[in-house]
């Protein structure tokens, strides 16, 4: 007896057996190119990878291009590229300039359509492509691809609504998380003083005075991490070795089992910087580990409180990296870093006070953030279970 087709989490009251169908028989696409008349125009530009939301108020686009309309109840799927995942359910009538599907439901509804292609198996079957520099999802061999749905319109739309209101949730705590982030911009502005001043438009009860300007070497050490060859970066040993790229999206490390001078090593609480490819202060938390040359230890003086140096050195990143040197790959110098003019409080408790309040902030940002990602990874995870 074969084994039923039905997905591992299903909605409840319903067990009949899911129809495994080609792409064909659940939609068909819209072809007809037609030139703007006033209709917004989509493209790739305007749409939020993987969220599936306009970053732009298509009102303010009046150029007038070619493409294929769309009206609500239709679902845009990106197919250059897919794996940018440029997916969109408009809710208005509209133009799909470039290299888009305008994917129309037959036998599915809009709700299941729409959550069916952000689906793995779709997803599989939109990746396979002829070419190699700029892949192309394949019509006829997504057309013919089989994909199984409900039998029951009902279940179609309970699964699309569990999607919708899941994708709803991230983006409230999307905005919520750009919000802190704003909100964060904005006081940096206030609280440390602007261009040409000496004094922050907002600052702390009990504190007064001018800020005094100091030259960053003045007050903070940077210390070089260092240097390997391939043969010393081992895939086990004593000492995890921390590249620029493990603070960023490298979740790869290596080891060293060498013994070296103690300034060669980070440790959980010391400001870090990163200064080449990718450019800022951290505060290290994940123990003692080797730091790889791209990589600065601050070492602070008693002048200078270092959660203050952490928002003071995020702050004057852009400048900082205005003077920068290198033609390929962009970096600062140790000598250009130290020989930085910076406006510091004048007492280290006003720095104290400073650092914490944006300390509490950022990790307000940084938990909306997890939050965000735990409700992406509940979403893959239930794109992987509710479809088969």
């Amino acid at each position: 007896m074969s084994e039923q087709l039905v997905p591992e989490i299903r909605v409840a009251g319903f067990d009949d057996e899911w129809i495994n169908r080609p792409f064909d028989q659940l939609v068909h696409r819209r072809s007809s190119i037609v030139t703007s008349e006033g209709l917004p125009q989509v493209e790739y530009e305007d749409i939020e990878s993987g969220f599936g939301r306009l970053n732009r108020d298509l009102r303010t686009k009046t150029s007038h291009k070619s493409g294929i309309a769309f009206e609500p109840g239709d679902v845009v799927f990106g197919k250059l590229r897919p794996y940018l995942k440029n997916w969109l359910r408009p809710e208005f009538e509209g133009l799909a300039v470039g290299d888009f599907w305008v994917l129309v439901p037959d036998t599915c509804t809009t709700s299941f359509l729409y959550a069916l292609i952000q689906a793995p198996r779709f997803t599989e079957a939109s990746s396979i492509s002829s070419g190699s520099k700029m892949p192309r999802s394949d019509w006829p061999l997504v057309s013919q691809a089989r994909f199984a749905a409900p039998q029951n319109h009902e279940e179609h739309e309970l699964i699309g609504g569990t999607f919708h209101r899941l994708e709803r949730l991230i983006n409230d705590h999307r905005n919520k998380h750009r919000k802190l982030q704003q909100a964060k911009a904005s006081l940096m502005q206030r609280m440390f003083p602007a261009p040409g001043a000496n004094e922050p438009e907002i600052r702390f009860e009990g504190f007064s005075g001018k800020w005094e300007q100091r030259r960053l070497g003045d007050v903070a050490t940077f210390i070089n991490g260092r240097a390997y060859s391939q043969p010393e970066l081992l895939s086990h040993g004593k000492y995890p070795v921390l590249r620029v790229g493990n603070f960023y999206t490298n979740s790869a490390w290596y080891y060293s089992d060498l013994e070296l001078n103690e300034k060669c090593y980070a440790n959980t609480g010391d400001l870090l910087y990163t200064w080449s490819a990718s450019f800022g202060p951290h505060i290290w938390t994940g123990g003692k580990v080797i730091f790889h040359y791209h990589i600065w230890r601050v070492e602070l003086s008693n002048a200078l409180d270092k959660l203050f140096a952490l928002q003071l050195l995020e702050k004057h990143r852009d400048s900082i990296l205005a003077g920068h040197n290198g033609s390929t790959m962009a970096h600062i110098t140790k000598e250009g870093m130290e020989d930085k003019s910076v406006l510091l409080a004048p007492s280290v408790a006003e720095q104290q006070a400073v650092g914490a309040f944006f300390s509490k902030l950022d990790d307000l940002i940084e938990a909306q953030a997890q939050y965000v990602s735990k409700l992406q990874q509940v979403k893959a995870a239930l794109l992987q279970k509710m479809f088969i």
